[in-house]
């Protein structure tokens, strides 16, 4: 479903009615169109859908709505084709990058069925269009087309040195570019694999970030190396917490990358996004709001990134205490975009992000008169019946949902329901959350299950608590912070006795 909903979305519902056209289908009462609107409006799910095109006893698994999404499928796959290469377009960085590399296969099929003149046009039309984005692999391979054809077929002695020269260049800044991108894959291969420590994966960033400042110096002017040795340069000061000296890298490799000719609009949302994250880090909610709406001029609104920006403010506010404006963050987020955009895994996320939210609104931590625009209804019976999805990553997700799901049945006063957990959280602190690196995961653990023990006593399991509020400061202090804590374990303790003390009267 995740394949066919990427490329509903792709293709416009022009494109598509000219491929339906010329199969012989014609106006929006096809089956397929009618599949296709459904499928882009993101109203309804597959059980829906198939009954409203095959009757009420239909749904996803019905034999002709199986064959229909197939058939509407490969017409998509071949309407996105078809029109991609019949309107060829370089006016942005990624059109270059798409349409110049389909060009270049373009000519080399024409080289080996020895159509050489129309090889040479096409390849020389192409680059005049895509040379100024400097492409490495792509100006690269035409200047290939072009040095050989003029050296061959069709002499021309001032062509051949000029494309030769410039295919010179290009490997040459393309062996420095494979150079960066090695160091820097190393680097995220440390950060997957979690054997090191987050601050000796960055040392070994600084030592490739001294290796590659040579190279970077020596090409200002193609935005890929630039763009790479930034992410290298802050990936590391991230990892040694030198967040203030992250944010001035991410500005300077900004100006670095629009000083060229032809740069990615991605690479540099992707360091406008850095600039967010470590903010965020700092704890800084007024630099924050600052990074926050710089990046919104940057992000196409709608996209997977303006999504991301959303994401970051709200975390901004949760981290920083600025509850009202996580709120307003959250209610302007549309939900149909949450699908559209967001893997499964995802979508989970951001149920963690509502669950927060929720909790606020439930404790009295988000008044009344700040909350303005509503929030999409919060599924809560859904949430506390979750299972995540990613069920074996007991360190990630499941930490943050088991421990909502007690927070908020406690909120409600659903206390028996609360004390039915005791077993299951004990269970899981022993069995997963023991090492080190779980200090405060465990930690949050051990509140709920003092508070519970303590039969809900706010004064008993405040006193009792104290060694264990201790450990996990220590733990914050050393750096060992979850980026799943969207609200520090800590303040979410708080927020649990302050309203547990106001509803019983204290």
């Amino acid at each position: 479903m995740k394949r066919i909903q990427e490329l509903v979305q792709a293709c416009t519902p022009g494109v598509l009615r000219r491929a339906l056209r010329r199969e012989g289908e014609t106006g929006t009462a096809s089956l397929t169109y009618q599949l296709y609107r459904h499928l882009r409006a993101c109203k309804l799910d597959e059980d829906a859908i198939a009954s409203k095109l095959y009757g009420k006893k239909a749904n996803r698994s019905h034999g002709s709505y199986r064959a229909l999404k197939t058939r509407l499928s490969h017409l998509l796959v071949e309407a996105i084709l078809e029109d991609h290469v019949a309107k060829p377009s370089y006016r942005t960085y990624e059109d270059a990058y798409e349409h110049g590399h389909r060009q270049l296969e373009v000519a080399r099929i024409l080289m080996s069925k020895r159509l050489y003149a129309s090889a040479r046009e096409i390849a020389s039309q192409t680059f005049r269009r895509v040379e100024d984005f400097q492409i490495l692999p792509l100006n690269t391979g035409l200047t290939d087309i072009l040095s050989s054809l003029h050296l061959g077929v069709a002499y021309n002695e001032k062509l051949f040195a000029k494309y030769h020269q410039l295919y010179a260049w290009y490997s040459k800044a393309g062996y420095d570019l494979s150079i960066i991108n090695d160091h820097y894959r190393q680097v995220r291969n440390h950060i997957y694999a979690n054997r090191l420590a987050p601050a000796e994966i960055g040392r070994v960033a600084a030592e490739f970030v001294e290796q590659d400042r040579p190279l970077a110096e020596r090409n200002p002017g193609v935005p890929a190396i630039q763009t790479m040795f930034t992410q290298t340069e802050i990936t590391g000061l991230t990892l040694r917490g030198e967040y203030e000296a992250a944010i001035q890298s991410a500005n300077r490799g900004i100006v670095a990358i629009e000083r060229c000719k032809g740069h990615s609009v991605r690479s540099l949302t992707m360091l406008a996004l850095s600039r967010i994250d470590c903010t965020i880090k700092l704890r800084n909610f007024p630099s924050g709001v600052e990074q926050i709406e710089a990046a919104r001029k940057r992000v196409p609104q709608g996209s997977i990134n303006d999504l991301k920006v959303s994401e970051l403010a709200i975390k901004l506010g949760l981290l920083t205490g600025e509850y009202a404006y996580a709120y307003q963050a959250l209610a302007e987020v549309q939900h149909t975009g949450l699908k559209r955009l967001l893997t499964v895994a995802h979508q989970e996320f951001w149920s963690i992000i509502e669950a927060y939210l929720y909790l606020l609104i439930l404790a009295g931590a988000i008044p009344a008169s700040a909350r303005v625009k509503p929030l999409e209804k919060f599924r809560l019976n859904k949430f506390l019946n979750n299972v995540p999805v990613n069920v074996r990553n007991k360190r990630g997700a499941n930490i943050q949902v088991l421990v909502l799901q007690t927070v908020l049945l406690i909120l409600q006063h659903k206390f028996d329901e609360a004390m039915d957990r005791v077993d299951a959280l004990s269970v899981y602190c022993n069995r997963y959350l023991r090492d080190d690196e779980n200090l405060r995961n465990n930690g949050i653990f051990k509140l709920l299950l003092i508070l519970i023990n303590a039969n809900f006593d706010t004064v008993v399991a405040a006193r009792k608590a104290q060694k264990t509020l201790a450990i996990m400061q220590g733990a914050a202090e050393r750096g060992q912070l979850n980026d799943l804590e969207l609200i520090p374990y800590e303040v979410v303790w708080q927020i649990l006795l302050n309203y547990l003390s106001q509803s019983r009267g204290r």
